[in-house]
């Protein structure tokens, strides 16, 4: 399974001022840096979720290496949000569209609220 999900990984390729690490690229080559990967994001979900908090935009361009610390770690953190919150989706700009779970992208076209929760962030 993880070598499938490794071939449909590209998303994954940062393109950022640090991205090259000892002479290669940032992209993911084989089964075991995916899982790393995983891991790292899954860890950084955990702590957040585990606090009460919803990351709202989780995708590839969130997620960076950081060479100094050897891990991958969630980024942009200014559209934290509680579970159980109502937003208006006519006002809400704290996720990305094309990474939106199917119930914010229904409450986005209904014009309507939404209540948030943690699977918003799995979903992405």
């Amino acid at each position: 399974m993880i070598r499938y999900i490794l071939s449909q990984s590209q998303d994954l390729i940062l393109a950022c001022k640090d991205s090259e690490r000892q002479g290669k690229r940032h992209c993911l080559q084989t089964a075991e840096q995916f899982a790393r990967v995983l891991l790292h994001v899954t860890s950084a979900l955990a702590f957040l979720h585990g606090r009460l908090f919803i990351h709202g935009d989780m995708k590839p361009a969130n997620i960076m290496w950081f060479a100094r610390a050897g891990r991958w770690k969630l980024i942009d953190m200014d559209g934290l949000r509680a579970p159980s919150e109502v937003v208006d989706m006519n006002h809400a700009d704290f996720y990305t569209v094309i990474y939106a779970a199917p119930e914010l992208a229904r409450a986005v076209a209904d014009q309507g609220a939404l209540r948030l929760s943690r699977r918003l962030d799995v979903w992405s």
